[in-house]
């Protein structure tokens, strides 16, 4: 009988968890979790979200296609990557397109001295393919905050958070944080990183009231003494960005970078949800790749594209260049040679050689490669079998080959 009554509460229980998951709505933090699990590239279909018109005068890159650019490429084991696994460490002269394809690639762009070399899509993907970036979004972010600088908005990276966000001053958890902090992850904020429902990634990611959210807040280590990847920094800069313009991330990004860009396509920045109204500046921008190859070119002509002035030269060069003297923008992950400063990634090659990225989950990648006055634009499904820093080798070999191959032509 003792038995019978148990199980009868135990299905009770599970008939009410049941309805509660059928129930639970998109619109709240575990309705996301479950409905929505793990983020995608439709999930710019998912958020709420705000439309970014493409410019008024679109500009186009010269064009000199080279087809069989990529012909001959190959990579052996001694040219790839550092903790290379089997079936991914080698790429046979004639066997590029489909290793790409077969790495889940959306598309692959290369400019190179500002003239579109090589694009091409894959797996039924196309130019109009609205792509999302990830976290390509927080270069975005750091571009915003070196315009604001030119322009005087925000003073310096060593101005605090509390300056542009009084409401954050005298927290009894959270640490005082300057700009610089946050752009560079050292913030010390209590973070988890992992895919369960408790842990960072995914509620700084899908939870709907991300302003709430970072009022509740803690440090675990002192501001600028740990580099901790996180996504809550992105959502402070966001709310500084929108305090001293008095606009929405959406109206920036339009007015500051899209439109004086020339930009060929509309873009979105999805939106944490319709009552926040604040713009994932940690990953919810969504554009065409092309248009992500001229955000490159800005970088590569230090803040300068078509004749138009848009960054700060000193902002952009900062951005490319690590501080040598700090420890934590170097060994990113233990990684020797993998940096990080003001949102974007930089990666030693050898002794002299260089690049340096925006990268977003799946694979997405914007490479600048200044030795070959280059830009590299890498939209992926996934990552396919490769793991992120396999990617960025990877991707400089390719680099690498077509500045090669053009310049000896």
């Amino acid at each position: 009988m003792k038995k019978n009554k148990l199980f009868i509460v135990v299905l009770d229980f599970l008939a009410v968890a049941l309805v509660l998951v059928f129930i639970m709505p998109t619109s709240t933090y575990m309705g996301r979790i479950i409905w929505w699990n793990v983020p995608d590239m439709d999930d710019y279909q998912k958020f709420p979200s705000r439309h970014i018109d493409a410019s008024t005068s679109p500009t186009h890159f010269p064009e000199l296609p080279q087809p069989d650019l990529f012909d001959g490429f190959h990579i052996d084991e001694e040219m790839v990557l550092n903790n290379s696994r089997e079936g991914v460490d080698l790429v046979k002269p004639g066997e590029f397109h489909d290793f790409l394809a077969k790495q889940n690639t959306r598309s692959l762009i290369v400019i190179k001295d500002s003239v579109n070399i090589f694009e091409k899509y894959y797996n039924g993907y196309h130019r109009e393919t609205l792509n999302r970036s990830f976290s390509v979004s927080k270069s975005i972010g750091s571009m915003l905050f070196g315009i604001a600088l030119q322009e005087g908005k925000i003073k310096s990276v060593d101005d605090w958070l509390h300056d542009y966000l009084p409401e954050f001053k005298d927290k009894p958890k959270l640490l005082p944080m300057r700009i610089r902090h946050l752009l560079n992850m050292t913030t010390g904020i209590d973070y988890t990183e992992g895919i369960m429902p408790w842990q960072g990634a995914p509620r700084a990611y899908y939870e709907p009231n991300i302003r709430k959210r970072l009022h509740q807040l803690g440090s675990e280590d002192q501001p600028g003494t740990v580099f901790e990847y996180n996504d809550y920094g992105p959502a402070f800069q966001a709310l500084i960005l929108t305090s001293v313009y008095g606009k929405t991330i959406t109206q920036l990004t339009q007015e500051k970078i899209w439109e004086p860009m020339g930009a060929e396509y509309g873009a979105t920045w999805s939106l944490f949800s319709e009552d926040d109204s604040l713009e994932q500046l940690l990953g919810g921008f969504n554009a065409r790749s092309i248009d992500y190859a001229k955000l490159g070119q800005l970088m590569l002509q230090e803040g300068h594209i078509n004749g138009t002035h848009i960054l700060n030269p000193e902002w952009v060069k900062a951005s490319a260049l690590i501080d040598r003297g700090d420890p934590l923008q170097q060994n990113i992950y233990g990684y020797e040679g993998i940096g990080y400063k003001y949102n974007w990634w930089h990666y030693d090659l050898n002794e002299s050689d260089f690049v340096y990225t925006a990268q977003g989950f799946h694979g997405q990648y914007i490479m600048i490669y200044p030795r070959y006055n280059l830009v590299l634009v890498r939209n992926g499904t996934n990552m396919g079998d490769l793991v992120w820093h396999e990617w960025i080798r990877f991707l400089a070999n390719v680099a690498e080959w077509a500045g090669n191959q053009i310049e000896d032509s």
